[in-house]
């Protein structure tokens, strides 16, 4: 919420500065504006603390942020700003319209409240010209807050923003066209809006560009182009561009196969919390593949993406465990790994909890129940699931 409230206050502020000239004020609310505009926040609370105490709605706005974040020897508060934001809105200034939607929106300064956040951002949206506006529209419209949940109207907002040159809103249109979400699925439309966001510099767009290529949809599939993308939005520090980047140096797919550079954006996407980045850095420990070996590291990382529900390192974790490997020999906590993974509908995890219920390891030796945990492997055709059935005579 923080990074949303920052995104939100460098592209308000700075909208409302681009479009009103300083000629339109006039006195101490020009002067005031003229110092907000350098910076000056101290020279501008001076010229637009009286205005704003005397009802003008661009003194209020402008008193609102510097209240908000602590200029011009405020302290920073969200009450305070609210409730002039809220004051100004009540006058009709788009700009703190806006302020007091994002306020509703994340509830700072107030409840949140998503009916209100949505009567003002459709107030600012009426025009169709703000663009920021409008995608928050679309996300209100895709995830239902607010408003009764539509995806059709989510696009039409989406597109609206997207046209106007808004990234996200662009990326958002593209992965609707993706799922087929509100509008008949088109990979080729999706590498469209997809592609308006990469080439403006937006790293997620960059990324979705690449999954496009390195899976073939929407585009001719290339290995090449997918790193080519990969390695634009990592260059941007883009956690799921650096994981995805690791694995095609894992398998050299599109680029030179090189270990080191892959458990290199392994390690960047994994610092930042990202659960298949983890695994795969765990793996790479486990087998020494650019790193020296070590399981107490491998664990270290299958921990990190098990508990974050990663049901391929729960399965490995268990397998650790089971074997004693970088942690103490522990059957019972590997059943306990499996099941997690299991239950999520994990091929391995669930095969290896047949395992575990066929030779009573961590559990107590049930046949009925491990031929129930083989068969839902088997039916995800896990081969090792089925040899394990024919052996016990099971159809």
């Amino acid at each position: 919420m923080k990074n949303y409230k920052n995104l939100i206050i460098g592209t308000a502020v700075t909208m409302f500065c681009a479009i009103t000239p300083l000629a339109a004020f006039a006195g101490p609310l020009q002067d005031g504006y003229a110092a907000y505009q350098k910076k000056d926040y101290v020279t501008a609370r001076a010229q637009l603390e009286p205005l704003s105490n005397s009802g003008d709605r661009i003194a209020q706005y402008l008193v609102g942020v510097m209240h908000e974040n602590g200029w011009a020897g405020y302290s920073k508060s969200n009450n305070k700003a609210f409730e002039l934001y809220k004051k100004s809105a009540e006058q009709g200034l788009p700009a703190a319209q806006e302020y007091l939607a994002d306020m509703y929106y994340i509830g700072a300064g107030t409840p949140k409240n998503y009916d209100q956040a949505f009567v003002w951002y459709y107030k600012v949206g009426m025009e169709g010209k703000n663009a920021n506006v409008l995608r928050r529209l679309g996300d209100m419209y895709d995830l239902g807050r607010g408003v009764e949940k539509s995806a059709e109207t989510a696009v039409s907002y989406f597109r609206k923003a997207a046209n106007l040159g808004n990234s996200k809103s662009q990326i958002s249109l593209g992965y609707m066209y993706e799922k087929g979400q509100g509008v008949d699925k088109s990979y080729a439309d999706a590498v469209n809006w997809y592609r308006k966001a990469a080439e403006q510099g937006d790293a997620q767009g960059q990324t979705s560009l690449g999954y496009m290529y390195e899976e073939g949809l929407g585009v001719a599939q290339s290995d090449v182009e997918a790193a080519n993308w990969y390695r634009k939005a990592a260059d941007q520090d883009y956690g799921r561009a650096q994981s995805n980047l690791g694995f095609a140096y894992e398998k050299g797919r599109g680029v030179p196969q090189d270990y080191a550079l892959a458990v290199k954006y392994y390690r960047k996407a994994a610092d930042k919390g990202r659960a298949t980045a983890q695994a795969n850095l765990g793996t790479m420990y486990e087998n020494g593949l650019g790193v020296t070996k070590s399981y107490a590291e491998a664990v270290k990382w299958f921990r990190k993406a098990a508990e974050q529900g990663n049901a391929r390192s729960q399965t490995n974790l268990g397998f650790m465990y089971e074997k004693g490997y970088g942690v103490p020999q522990s059957d019972i906590k590997a059943a306990d790994w499996y099941l997690k993974a299991a239950e999520q509908g994990y091929a391995r995890g669930q095969f290896t909890m047949g395992v575990m219920f066929n030779n009573g390891a961590g559990v107590p030796k049930n046949r009925e129940r491990a031929i129930g945990w083989y068969k839902k492997a088997a039916a995800q055709d896990y081969e090792s699931a089925k040899t394990q059935l024919a052996k016990m005579g099971v159809q």
